[in-house]
C-alpha cells in the first residue's frame, strides 16, 4: 500500500513525496529480498531558466524477511540520492549532468556464515535525450 503527494511551490519549484508498506514474495536464500518493507521518498525540481532546472531526490526502503530454509532473519536497507542539472535549448533536446549515490546494508543477524555487508556506489554522468 502506498500514497504520495506533489505540490507546486510557486511558479519554479515542486515538491513530491511518497511512501509505501508491504509485504513482498520471501523467495528462499535470497539476497535482498524483501519480504516485510517499508520505504519512502522525496523529490523536487528547481527551475532556474526557462530552459534550465535542477532535480534531486532521496528515497529510503527497509525490509526484513525470514528465510523459511535457513530459519535466518535478515534486514535489508537501501538509500539513493540523485542530483543533477538539466538544460533544454529546444523542446526536442535535453542534456545534463548528474550524480547518483546508492548504498545497501545487508544484515544476516541469526546466521554468523552469512554475516552482512554493506555496498556502496557512486555514479557521475554526461547525459543527453532526444523527445520525438
Amino acid at each position: 500500500m502506498g500514497a504520495g503527494a506533489t505540490a507546486a511551490l510557486g511558479d519554479m519549484a515542486t515538491i513530491s513525496v511518497a511512501a509505501a508498506i508491504g509485504d513482498a514474495l520471501d523467495r528462499d536464500d535470497v539476497i535482498g529480498d524483501y519480504g516485510d518493507y517499508w520505504g519512502a521518498s522525496i523529490y523536487g525540481r528547481l527551475d532556474i531558466t526557462e530552459q534550465t532546472y535542477v532535480e534531486a531526490s532521496y528515497g529510503y526502503l527497509d525490509s526484513e524477511s525470514q528465510q523459511r530454509v535457513a530459519l535466518d532473519d535478515r534486514e535489508f536497507t537501501r538509500q539513493v540520492v540523485d542530483a543533477g542539472i538539466y538544460h533544454s535549448p529546444v523542446d526536442q533536446l535535453v542534456f545534463g549532468l548528474e550524480a547518483n549515490w546508492a548504498q545497501r546494508d545487508y544484515d544476516s543477524s541469526d546466521n554468523f556464515a552469512l554475516g552482512g555487508f554493506d555496498e556502496d556506489a557512486f555514479m557521475v554522468a554526461f547525459i543527453t535525450w532526444f523527445n520525438l
